[in-house]
């Protein structure tokens, strides 16, 4: 397993993809059983695990919106910056 930097930088970003990790995405869907799990997020595999979900839903957010969140001075959190600035 990779190692999130606190504060990843463009070069980091470059060399690393977002996957989603089947093992431990059945254990997840096999522990919410009989229950409703909620996924959220997209990956470089996403389609892989598709036939695992009975229903998939795309939210699409358009880029100035998506920037426009991301350097909101009320967000929380890290996700998509580096350093006090929106990475998209």
């Amino acid at each position: 397993m990779v190692e999130y930097p606190a504060a990843p930088d463009s070069a980091w970003l470059a060399k690393h993809r977002w996957k989603w990790h089947p093992a431990r995405l059945d254990e997840r869907i096999a522990r919410a059983q009989p229950r409703t799990l909620f996924v959220c997020g997209g990956a470089d595999n996403q389609l892989a695990p598709a036939g695992r979900f009975s229903r998939t839903l795309l939210l699409e957010l358009g880029v100035s919106a998506m920037v426009e969140q991301l350097d909101a001075p009320s967000r929380d959190g890290t996700f998509g910056r580096i350093g006090d600035r929106a990475t998209i």
